[in-house]
């Protein structure tokens, strides 16, 4: 039995049949991925599933609107759109960003993804980022900008990137939660804050408290200056 189906598998090579699909991704000489599609998280990030194991793709070259920004949630509609249906998408790793996500070049049917992002005014170019294909991309966003397509319908779209500088300068604490409790807790530190004080400005004082005891009976302990 076993010699028979080497003798199957081996005729089906012969024949320039490809394998059965398994568990492993397939790739192409030129280093594209096939891998299937599991979800858009953003206008710029995907997750898809490789050789049995999830990965978060970062697409290359665009940066979309942040879902809390104007045209955000948009941008995320736009590219689950343009990706329904898929059962197969191909990518090639260009980079891994600071967060452990592949920064990819994505190709749907053999069509790039993130020009087509562009081109249809769902994504900025990122030129920061981009130094291979600057023309390219240039001339795409140049031209949605001019039609008004997507995020360009807006009088002053703001930039992701701008809009990610100024949350970091603001700080987590000045949320909608932490703008309406007394006092801000440090997640990492297990350390709490009066929201007034210019410590509770850190990257990690997120967890919102309504008084001084109730930080410290979730097991915070109050900071060394700024207790109230």
């Amino acid at each position: 039995m076993r010699a028979s189906i080497g003798l199957i598998l081996l005729g089906l090579f012969a024949l320039g049949c490809p394998p059965l699909e398994g568990g492993r991704g397939q790739t192409s000489a030129d280093g594209q991925r096939t891998v299937s599609l599991v979800k858009v998280v953003d206008g710029d990030t995907l997750i898809v599933r490789d050789a049995g194991q999830q990965l978060r793709l970062r697409l290359s070259g665009i940066d979309a609107p942040e879902l809390a920004q104007p045209y955000g949630a948009a941008s995320r509609r736009a590219l689950a759109g343009y990706l329904a249906g898929l059962r197969r998408l191909q990518y090639r790793r260009v980079d891994r960003d600071r967060y452990g996500r592949i920064v990819a070049e994505v190709w749907r049917d053999g069509a790039s993804v993130t020009e087509w992002m562009v081109a249809q005014g769902h994504a900025w170019h990122y030129r920061r980022y981009n130094k291979g294909r600057r023309v390219t991309f240039d001339r795409l966003e140049s031209q949605a900008r001019t039609a008004r397509r997507g995020l360009w319908q807006q009088a002053r779209p703001d930039p992701p990137w701008r809009y990610r500088r100024g949350r970091r300068a603001q700080g987590p604490a000045a949320g909608p939660a932490a703008l309406r409790s007394e006092f801000v807790g440090n997640s990492r530190s297990r350390v709490f804050h009066h929201r007034r004080c210019a410590a509770a400005r850190c990257a990690h004082c997120r967890v919102p408290f309504a008084s001084s005891a109730a930080a410290v009976q979730a097991g915070y302990r109050p900071h060394r200056v700024c207790q109230r």
